[in-house]
């Protein structure tokens, strides 16, 4: 898959530029090939994060209530962002 982005890195953060050749280039991708190359992009990302971001990622996935104290929300088994204050 071609590459879709430069990655800027910033204080704080991160950033992607993209030409217009590149995004071009990835309207003229079919519908497979676009899904094709997120499920690639997902399955590298699952791998590779931290185990505790994987369990989270999983109860989320599942509509399980969780709890993310580092950031201070959590979500209840319908899906829903309870917002900052964990209740």
């Amino acid at each position: 898959m071609p590459n879709l982005g430069n990655r800027n890195q910033q204080a704080g953060g991160y950033s992607y530029s993209y030409s217009e050749e590149t995004i071009r280039e990835y309207m003229q991708w079919s519908a497979k090939m676009k899904l094709d190359w997120l499920e690639e992009a997902n399955r590298f990302l699952y791998r590779n994060m931290p185990p505790e971001n994987r369990l989270i990622w999983e109860r989320f996935r599942r509509g399980e209530k969780f709890e993310d104290k580092s950031h201070g929300y959590y979500t209840s088994k319908a899906g829903r962002n309870k917002g900052l204050t964990g209740k």
